[in-house]
């Protein structure tokens, strides 16, 4: 199997993977890891060695809330995570499917306020402005899956936490030995 990645900004459009709105500030805030797979898997979803990637970069990050259980009468169960095995649960929750375009995550540097971690956030974050949870709780980006779960898209506080990250991961791209371009 060969693996590439691509990390880009979002941009808006019919063929956009990108859910929902962007930020007011354009896509300065924003970041969009794409792969391509040779050959294609029978099933979609985020290929292994990419989730691997990515949650060894969310569990470094500090705090991963996101959600993993729909209760009773609508009642949403989270969970934090703090390291990388628990972070790749991330994208295989029954729940929320990432494949669906349905999963999503909060990353705080300290653990989020349990406040957030509600049916009314979750909701949220699977509508259009999902982006806008970065202004809230200490949460400094926020992650979801992109449409029909083909992209992982990311959004932050500002620009310069865009820039970071998209270093980060191009650097445990490249000691993965996964070729990344953006």
């Amino acid at each position: 199997m060969t693996l590439r990645i691509e990390l880009s900004t979002a941009e808006p459009g019919p063929c956009s993977l990108w859910p929902g709105d962007l930020p007011e500030d354009g896509p300065a805030r924003t970041l969009m890891v794409t792969w391509t797979v040779d050959p294609e898997p029978a099933d979609a979803g985020v290929p292994e060695p990419l989730q691997t990637l990515l949650a060894t970069w969310l569990a470094g990050q500090g705090q991963v809330a996101f959600p993993v259980r729909l209760g009773l009468l609508g009642h949403v169960e989270w969970t934090v995570a703090t390291t990388p095995g628990a972070a790749a649960a991330l994208f295989d929750i029954a729940d929320f499917p990432w494949w669906t375009g349905t999963q999503a995550a909060l990353i705080a540097g300290e653990a989020p306020d349990p406040g957030l971690l509600t049916r009314a956030m979750t909701k949220r974050l699977m509508g259009d402005a999902w982006v806008t949870a970065t202004d809230m709780g200490g949460c400094h980006a926020v992650v979801r899956a992109g449409i029909d779960g083909d992209a992982v898209c990311m959004a932050f506080t500002d620009r310069a936490a865009r820039a970071t990250a998209a270093a980060e991961l191009a650097d445990l791209a490249a000691r993965a030995g996964i070729p990344c371009a953006g």
